[in-house]
């Protein structure tokens, strides 16, 4: 799934920055997982990307 490429993607984010530096309500955030060239829908993306910043 599309989502599955996101999520390992903000594994590494996670990895390589501190989540105080991540700005996780800043709509860059979704606009850099949106940056690829796949339609990912923008709320799920967002609250799913909080949940696993928080975990």
């Amino acid at each position: 799934m599309i989502f599955d490429q996101n999520f390992k993607r903000l594994e590494v984010i996670k990895e390589s920055v501190k989540l105080e530096e991540l700005n996780i309500n800043n709509k860059s955030f979704v606009g850099y997982w949106m940056s690829s060239n796949q339609r990912v829908d923008y709320n799920y993306s967002l609250n799913e990307s909080l949940k696993l910043a928080k975990s």
